[in-house]
């Protein structure tokens, strides 16, 4: 996105109507997209596609063949991942599932045996998941923890673009639980926006982000696809990941993370950590 609609985005936040033009984009994605989507299914009989405005919702797109794509790119990645840091995990969750864009893929790249679960916050989201992804277990959690799980439970946890719609003190509180749920010496793996994401910030944001290593896109309501957050590298190791260790790092900027998103302009960066 140009720095001419970064602006119009920005006025629309500063006077609270960026969640009304987000509907009128929906409306228009909607019809842009119907023919494809149509044909789509049309291919891909067995496939059950999500509601369009919960998918809308999460990822900020229509168009199902997007979804599934960008679903499989992101699979594979962590597939990748979790085989090389964590390859004797046998309970796997995604924080922040929405329609299992991701999570639908994941069972048929790992080992048979690996149990896999899902949570979300919107609750049409999780109820649509429980009756259509088949061999994964979805929970209901809330904007802030707890999650419905036990201590020490799961062997990874990993949270695609999760952190990045959160307030700094909803990314502290939730790393405090996922940790709590994670088993010693677990796998997390989330993504931040990093240097390579922030270069859409204006001026007067970046200079922000420079000062404090983190930078908060409000005006709208929090958790959503609009309210964002951005970090520098230096504050997200000494601060916000403060007490674990980082065992791989992936910039936004590199090839591994273009694969990952399947597009060039929104890279976030990677962190896997223990």
């Amino acid at each position: 996105m140009g720095q001419k609609k970064q602006k119009i985005v920005h006025v629309l936040r500063q006077i609270g109507l960026l969640e009304a033009a987000d509907k009128l984009h929906l409306q228009w994605a909607v019809l842009r997209t119907k023919d494809d989507n149509a044909a789509f299914c049309r291919e891909h009989p067995d496939f059950r596609p999500p509601p369009i405005a919960i998918m809308h919702d999460a990822y900020g797109q229509t168009s199902l063949r997007s979804y599934w794509n960008t679903g499989k790119l992101a699979a594979e990645f962590l597939a990748d991942l979790i085989r090389k840091h964590a390859p004797e995990a046998t309970r796997v969750m995604e924080w922040g599932c929405g329609s299992a864009r991701t999570l639908r893929h994941l069972p048929g790249l790992l080992p048979q045996g690996v149990e896999y679960f899902g949570s979300d916050y919107n609750p049409e989201t999780v109820a649509w998941c429980r009756a259509n992804i088949n061999g994964v277990s979805f929970i209901q959690n809330d904007l802030s923890p707890p999650l419905p799980l036990e201590s020490s439970s799961i062997d990874v946890i990993y949270a695609i673009s999760v952190l990045t719609h959160l307030s700094v003190a909803q990314q502290h509180a939730w790393l405090k639980e996922l940790r709590r749920v994670l088993r010693p010496g677990g796998c997390l793996i989330l993504t931040t926006n990093g240097e390579q994401s922030a270069k859409v910030l204006l001026p007067h944001e970046r200079a922000q982000l420079k000062a404090d290593g983190v930078y908060i896109r409000s005006g709208v309501e929090e958790g959503k696809r609009c309210f964002l957050s951005y970090h520098l590298q230096d504050y997200v190791t000494k601060q916000l990941f403060a007490g674990m260790t980082v065992r791989e790092f992936i910039p936004g900027s590199s090839p591994t993370a273009i694969r990952l998103w399947g597009r060039t302009d929104v890279e976030q960066d990677t962190w896997v950590l223990q």
